[in-house]
Formats: structure tokens, sequence, C-alpha cells
């Protein structure tokens, strides 16, 4: 869902303000092309709709086709005829068009890796190149001492110089957000999100798998923070 432009601000308790600035309601139906649509999906459609059409907002069908190997190509069109046959009229999706397209998935991700390359040129995220074997470890070591698996930011101290030269020899490595270890706060209007707190102190969560593709993958790794 966006709620229009989001501006950041650091109060003087080092708190970060996140005001959301709200010139119009757009919400986002995302179902996945892998067989019909179900009635939860539906469900979650309607939700949309109706939200958007009493804020005067747009309703967006965007199609999440990067499960590759489960991908039902006429999925799309049979997701599109559903929706239409109940009435769920979408402002913006693959068939109609709009001003944010490409409205599939896995047509975007140029989009995706101008944002990575952003997050990374601004030092807002950092070059990860922890092996799985590593990561193993950190979580087998956090077990053992009954606490909750973290990343231990190893990575975050490589300069710049070190990071691209890894990069360049073709070194395998994920994108990681790089937190502060600053509370953190945020309004969302129309009160679908409450106050969030703490997350410098949290994972550093993985923004992308490098290089940026889609992959043959029927579910995500379920090795730790990879």
């Amino acid at each position: 869902m966006s709620l229009g432009a989001c501006s950041t601000t650091l109060s003087s308790d080092s708190t970060l303000l996140l005001m959301i600035t709200v010139d119009g309601v757009r919400v986002r139906f995302a179902p996945s092309p892998t067989g019909h649509l179900h009635l939860g999906g539906l469900r979650t459609a309607l939700y949309n709709f109706l939200f958007a059409r009493h804020h005067k907002g747009s309703f967006v069908l965007r199609i999440e086709d990067t499960d590759r190997a489960r991908l039902v190509p006429e999925s799309v069109g049979s997701i599109e005829r559903l929706l239409h046959h109940y009435g769920l009229h979408y402002d913006e999706g693959p068939s109609s068009g709009g001003s944010y397209g490409p409205y599939q998935q896995s047509e975007r991700l140029p989009f995706y890796r101008d944002a990575v390359h952003q997050l990374l040129d601004t030092g807002h995220a950092y070059r990860c190149f922890c092996s799985d074997h590593r990561l193993a470890l950190l979580r087998k070591d956090a077990v053992r001492r009954n606490e909750i698996p973290t990343y231990d930011r190893r990575c975050r101290s490589l300069s710049d110089e070190e990071s691209q030269s890894r990069a360049r020899s073709g070194e395998p490595y994920v994108v990681r957000f790089k937190l502060d270890k600053q509370n953190v706060s945020f309004e969302v209007r129309y009160s679908l999100c409450s106050t969030c707190s703490q997350l410098g102190h949290q994972q550093e969560p993985v923004v992308a798998f490098m290089p940026l593709r889609f992959k043959l993958k029927t579910c995500c790794s379920k090795k730790f923070d990879r």
C-alpha cells in the first residue's frame, strides 16, 4: 500500500520520524499466477478495492510472477477475468496499464537494480560476503546459547574499496540494510500501522541476492538470514 510521498527527519531525541504526506491512496493486490484465484485472495482484493474507493484512491493489480517454477501463464488472464466478474475493477494493471508499470513483478528487475545501487551509494546498505557456512555456524552458536540468531554485522565494517573490489572479482554477496542503533518511530495515516521502535537493535535484513534475478525456486532459502 502506498500513501503518497514520504519524508524523513531526525528529531532532537534521536528518534527517526517518517512523516507521511498523503497525496492519494494507492492500494495493490498482488496475486501469484500459480493457478486459480482462491476465496482468500478474492477477499483480500475486495478489502483493497473497498478501501481505495472509500478514500477516492487507486486500486492496483500487480502480478507476483517471481516463482517461475510454479508459474501458470494462463492464470494471469483468469485472475483478471475473475476480478472483473465480481465487480472489482482495478485502475491500473497488466491489461489496463498505468503510470507506474510494468505491473508484472518479473518485468520490474531494472527498477530493483537501481534501488539496490542507490541504497549502496547513499550508505543505507552494504555488501555482505559471509558464506552460508559461516552463517550456519553463527546460528548454531546462538541456539547453543539460547539466543535469537542474528547476524554479527561483520561485513558492515568493510571499506568501500574492499567491498567494490570483492564484488568486481565475482565473489558472491547479498546486500543488507544498514540500521543505526537508535529508536525508530513512524506513523502511517488511516490507523493502518502503529509506532515501531528499536529497529536499530534488530536484524539487518537482506535487501537482495546478487546478481539480482528471479531464480527457479519454489520457496525461500531456510538458511539463517540469507
